[in-house]
C-alpha cells in the first residue's frame, strides 16, 4: 500500500489597487482656460471603478464633478480642469481612490511684457505713431494693458488689448501740431511687468 502526501497549496498575496499619479501637460496653467487632466491607477479595473477628485483652489474648479470614473480594462481616466481668468497663486488638484491618494501641484503662467516699440523713431507735430507690445506668450484669453504717460504730449488710449491666441497688440498715438521737440515716453503696466516704450517728437 503506497504513501500519499498532500502538496501544499500556495497562496498568492494581491496588491492593493491604488491611485498612483495625476498628471496635465504642464504645470503651469493659463486663466481663462479648460486644461485636461489624467488620473492613472496601479493597474487595470476588472470592472468601473470611481476616483474622487478635489481642488485645494477655488480658482481650480472641476466642471464633470467631484468623481471620474475609470472603465473597465483601462487603468487611467481623463478629468478636465477650468482654470478662472482671474487665477493667481498656487493650487493643487488630488485624487483619491481605495485609501491612496496622488495630487498634481499648479500655478498661474504669469504673462509678462516682453517687449514695447513703436514703428518709427521720429514723429513730426500733428502726426501719429503706432505703438506695438509683445508678451513673453501667447494669451490663451484677452489680456488688458494699462497705458500711462510719463513724459510728452500726445493722446493714446488708456489700454491696449492683446486678443486670445495673440502675443501683441498694437495702438496709435497722436501727436498735437504746434507740439515742441521733446521725447515722448509711454510706461505699459501689467500686473508687476512695466516697460517704457519712447520716440522723439520732431520734423
Amino acid at each position: 500500500m503506497g504513501n500519499s502526501s498532500n502538496s501544499p497549496v500556495g497562496t498568492v498575496a494581491l496588491s492593493p489597487m491604488v491611485v498612483t499619479k495625476v498628471t496635465s501637460p504642464s504645470s503651469n496653467l493659463n486663466p481663462g482656460t479648460t486644461v485636461a487632466f489624467t488620473v492613472r491607477l496601479s493597474q487595470p479595473v476588472s470592472h468601473v471603478q470611481t476616483v474622487q477628485l478635489s481642488s485645494t483652489s477655488s480658482f481650480l474648479t472641476l466642471p464633470g464633478g467631484t468623481t471620474v470614473d475609470v472603465a473597465a480594462g483601462e487603468s487611467t481616466a481623463v478629468f478636465f480642469v477650468d482654470v478662472s481668468p482671474s487665477f493667481v497663486g498656487d493650487g493643487v488638484i488630488r485624487a483619491d481612490f481605495n485609501g491612496s491618494s496622488a495630487a498634481r501641484a499648479a500655478r498661474m503662467n504669469v504673462y509678462r511684457i516682453s517687449t514695447f516699440t513703436f514703428a518709427n523713431p521720429t514723429t513730426a507735430p500733428g502726426g501719429s505713431n503706432i505703438g506695438t507690445i509683445t508678451l513673453n506668450t501667447k494669451a490663451a484669453s484677452t489680456v488688458v494693458i494699462t497705458l500711462s504717460n510719463i513724459k510728452g504730449p500726445g493722446s493714446f488710449p488708456a489700454t491696449v488689448t492683446i486678443l486670445a491666441g495673440s502675443e501683441s497688440g498694437t495702438f496709435v498715438v497722436s501727436i498735437p501740431p504746434g507740439a515742441e521737440s521733446t521725447r515722448k515716453v509711454i510706461k505699459a503696466t501689467l500686473g508687476a511687468s512695466t516697460k517704457s516704450g519712447e520716440f522723439a517728437i520732431g520734423s
